[in-house]
């Protein structure tokens, strides 16, 4: 029953594309069609961000930080943040000191205030005028949910907490306990083959290599790796924190990673929907249509189940250049599926992506 897969992604009209699904205990499928492999490395960006959140809970399991006490304490910058309230008549920036502090929770569900200048035109506007060199908030921490640069200050808050680099704290919780040796932080040789769609239609490539700032961006967006390095950390978390007799998180941790955390910080509280203002890198994107989404500390929570079969309680999120993946404790599946083109929420890449978990669980049966 697995031609379904294959068919899918044969069908996807994209230059190259991976795609896989496994189980706890195992690969169930793999395969790609194309230029890609399922060897291939990719640009992962927002994928990157449940990796970061994990490798956040291996410090708070550790004691070495807490999710609800100010994150100042471990980042300066954080200590005290403004909060953008608008523009005077003159154009000018109307700024504010924040009325409540920010915490790690917060950071990991999006609730900190912090946003992406693409999804935002107000916070594209100021970073226009200056670039922030200290961080900017869209509103009070706890108030809304906002996609935005959150996870990056998390690596900080890790990086400051481990007292080392935030790659090499990753790399000693996550990457090498898990055996995923070709998953990491701006190889030297990643020249990664990315396209763009044109005004005509078409895919163009484009000159790509992954985030290489060492200070700030890694958190949120700086992984490049392949299909079965993802699916292994994936299968972790299917297995309660563990894989193949190693365990990175304590069963409790990964309960907050597969529970929608908004309802705690807010009643009433939704994920989405994010309306970009540079449809160039992305469309408008609704997580879950038809349905409002919750959010973890690593990522999307359905509060249904899917026409495409998975279940209600569902761990999911994506990278910017169409690279998605998601976690169902349920009926213990998971799947990655790498593509590697602009902008995303591109309507190939979504059919491309239902078709694909749709033949998932018809195999599974």
């Amino acid at each position: 029953m697995t031609e379904g897969l294959g068919a899918a992604l044969a069908a996807a009209p994209v230059p190259g594309i991976c795609g896989l699904v496994a189980r706890r205990d195992g690969v169930l499928w793999q395969g790609a069609a194309g230029t890609a492999s399922v060897q291939s490395r990719a640009f992962l960006a927002s994928m990157s961000k449940a990796v970061t959140s994990v490798a956040a809970l291996v410090l708070v399991q550790q004691g070495r930080l807490a999710l609800d006490e100010p994150v100042g304490r471990w980042v300066d910058e954080l200590a005290a943040p403004q909060v953008l309230e608008g523009f005077d008549t003159a154009g000018e920036p109307r700024l504010r000191a924040a009325r409540v502090p920010i915490t790690l929770r917060h950071l990991l569900t999006h609730t900190a205030g912090f946003g992406y200048p693409f999804f935002n035109e107000k916070l594209l506007h100021f970073s226009r005028l200056r670039p922030p060199r200290r961080p900017v908030a869209l509103f009070d921490a706890g108030t809304q949910w906002e996609y935005g640069i959150n996870t990056d200050w998390v690596a900080k808050a890790v990086a400051s907490a481990a007292g080392l680099a935030f790659e090499d704290v990753v790399r000693q919780t996550v990457l090498e306990p898990l055996g995923m040796s070709s998953t990491g932080y701006a190889f030297p040789d990643d020249r990664l083959a990315v396209h763009a769609r044109q005004d005509d239609g078409s895919l163009a490539a484009v000159d790509h290599q992954p985030p290489r700032n060492r200070e700030f961006f890694q958190g949120g967006a700086g992984l490049c790796g392949s299909a079965p390095d993802y699916a292994r950390f994936l299968r972790m978390l299917l297995g309660g924190g563990e894989l193949e007799k190693t365990r990175v998180l304590q069963p409790e941790m990964v309960e907050l990673l597969f529970t929608d955390q908004l309802p705690t910080i807010r009643p009433g509280l939704v994920a989405g929907p994010m309306r970009p203002v540079q449809p160039e890198i992305t469309l408008a994107t609704e997580i879950f249509p038809g349905m409002p989404a919750g959010w973890s500390l690593a990522g999307a929570i359905n509060p249904a189940p899917l026409p495409t079969g998975r279940a209600a309680g569902s761990l999911s999120w994506a990278g910017i250049a169409n690279t998605y993946f998601w976690a169902d404790r349920s009926r213990d599946l998971a799947g990655v599926l790498l593509m590697q083109f602009y902008p995303f929420g591109d309507p190939v890449a979504l059919a491309t992506l239902t078709a694909f978990e749709t033949a998932a669980y018809a195999a599974l049966g």
